[in-house]
């Protein structure tokens, strides 16, 4: 019963970590989609039509 809960609570700590990094992951590169959707704008500001 005890090494049950033990391992539960190891593969939630796991998965927390897991989903922490996988978060991080998802900032950073929302963060560059970001810079690269700005400049883009700033590049099509540049065409008339």
């Amino acid at each position: 019963m005890v090494d049950d809960i033990n391992q539960n609570v190891t593969q939630a700590a796991q998965l927390s970590q897991s989903t922490a990094l996988a978060a991080e992951q998802s900032t950073s590169a929302s963060l560059h989609l970001r810079g690269l959707s700005e400049e883009l704008n700033t590049l099509l500001k540049q065409f008339r039509v």
